[in-house]
């Protein structure tokens, strides 16, 4: 029999009275139909900070307000920042997931088992136990995917159709899997950081306009990405040299092709730019540098996202994060 795929709802949202909104529930058999809108508020959580405060302002916005021409601005502004599910659909999803009887479950449970048992036998490279992972030795040994692409031990949730726990265990005894912490696998010989790279004008210069191919319109914007990238690169890695240390530990950075010392130094990529505050950050900084803006454009972004930041190691930017999930950081900025 074909598949019957169950189509979602249109979004609604609309404004009862001063005060109080509602809106649709999008899953196609949520029953609970029409509900507050605060029922739709983004989560409490560190990558939902930003969008959940501008959600609530709205909503307190949208108090003694009916008539007036602002409202449908700010119900259309909500209507971006609201999620397309329920509270409840969420947490019924959620606990889909965890759910220790389902294989999307128990490979999460798995998981944590393993990073217990990692955090246990600490960094082979320095001993410590915080931000604990695994390295493959060997890289033509880890699992992969059925499009060829590796899976990592902690990406549980694609373990559920690579074998589920029986799988992560046998990847977990592999001879080549080590338990190391995430500063010191940044700076191994088989990270991508580590490897050597593609040098902007060795690459064809390439054609644009209507006379050129394909090929010479490819080769023409890889090169210029490529050239934008390594600027952005160059800009923001002597920031991070002139700071010199995590501002949680003592973790120093040192320049590239400078000998290094695992657990006491490592290069720039070994280090991230942590905003003080999840409620002021507008984009990440390294999000910024990998993305297709040009240096021009991207630089005075640059100086304003590290203006907001301070810059940790990447086992303190991991903790970090984690804590961020509880609480947003007081912001600077008013937001």
């Amino acid at each position: 029999m074909p598949r019957i795929v169950k189509k979602t709802k249109d979004p609604v949202i609309r404004m009862l009275k001063p005060g109080m909104c509602e809106a649709n529930c999008t899953v196609a058999n949520c029953p609970r139909g029409m509900q507050p809108i605060l029922e739709f508020a983004p989560a409490e959580c560190n990558m939902n900070w930003k969008p959940r405060a501008g959600f609530l302002k709205i909503a307190k916005a949208l108090e003694g307000l009916l008539d007036d021409p602002d409202v449908v601005d700010l119900l259309k502004q909500m209507g971006v920042l609201r999620k397309k599910n329920c509270l409840t659909c969420r947490l019924i999803a959620k606990k889909t997931r965890e759910n220790p009887d389902k294989m999307k479950g128990m490979c999460r449970a798995k998981w944590h088992e393993l990073k217990a048992k990692l955090e246990e036998v600490g960094c082979v490279e320095c001993g410590c136990n915080d931000s604990m992972t695994v390295e493959h030795t060997n890289p033509k040994e880890k699992r992969r995917n059925k499009k060829g692409k590796p899976v990592c031990l902690s990406d549980h949730t694609k373990w559920s159709v690579l074998g589920g726990t029986v799988a992560m265990q046998a990847e977990y005894d592999k001879p080549s899997v080590v338990p190391m912490c995430m500063n010191c696998q940044l700076m191994q010989p088989t990270h991508t950081a580590m490897k050597p790279k593609l040098d902007p004008k060795d690459l064809p210069d390439g054609k644009q306009g209507k006379n050129a191919t394909e090929e010479e319109v490819a080769a023409h914007s890889k090169k210029y990405h490529l050239t934008q990238r390594r600027a952005k690169q160059a800009y923001v890695a002597p920031k991070k040299l002139a700071i010199g240390q995590c501002a949680e530990c003592e973790f120093r950075v040192v320049p590239r092709g400078d000998a290094f010392t695992p657990g006491v130094t490592g290069y720039p990529h070994a280090f991230q730019w942590a905003h003080r505050s999840e409620l002021d950050k507008e984009d990440g900084v390294a999000k910024i540098v990998n993305s297709a803006k040009s240096f021009a454009t991207a630089k005075p972004l640059l100086d304003k996202e590290m203006a907001r930041s301070r810059m940790l190691c990447q086992c303190c930017g991991k903790t970090e994060t984690d804590k961020r999930k509880g609480a947003p950081g007081p912001s600077e900025e008013g937001n």
